[in-house]
């Protein structure tokens, strides 16, 4: 079984409820047409298999979320903020964007503490709404356009 696979499991272990597992399959077919790259499928710490899903930019990868076996999205804004065309403004623009999601509440302004991945967690169950997942898809689009790979 393929670490996808036991990620689905693992989801599928967590939460009993299929739509969480349809968003994460979502996401999962998504994020190589949002990066260009496949997720890398690791281990979180005590979280069981979790999906990196992250950008090439200047010969470097930057972690943009991590799909989490908990049913879980860790929104990563600190590794992508300094890179030329993102910077705090943009970043500010992505969280309004996601704000936009039903229960979505991510502090504005940020900073660089609060901005740290495990700050940043809610729940995939938010994204259950096909609007609310192309709000979510849409601000992530936005805030990468500018960016040179």
């Amino acid at each position: 079984m393929g670490s996808e696979q036991k990620f689905l499991a693992q989801i599928d272990g967590h939460h009993s409820d299929e739509e969480i597992r349809d968003v994460a399959r979502q996401l999962i077919d998504w994020a190589p047409h949002l990066t260009g790259k496949s997720i890398k499928w690791g281990t979180g710490t005590g979280e069981g298999i979790r999906g990196t899903v992250a950008i090439t930019v200047a010969g470097r990868s930057r972690a943009l979320l991590y799909l989490r076996a908990t049913g879980d999205i860790s929104l990563i804004f600190v590794q992508i903020r300094d890179e030329q065309g993102v910077g705090e403004n943009r970043v500010r623009g992505l969280k309004e964007r996601l704000n936009q999601i039903r229960g979505m509440n991510i502090p504005i302004p940020g900073t660089t503490k609060i901005d740290r991945d495990y700050r940043n967690k809610f729940p995939m169950g938010r994204l259950t709404d096909p609007s609310d997942m192309n709000l979510f898809k849409n601000a992530w689009a936005w805030v990468l356009a500018e960016l040179e790979p």
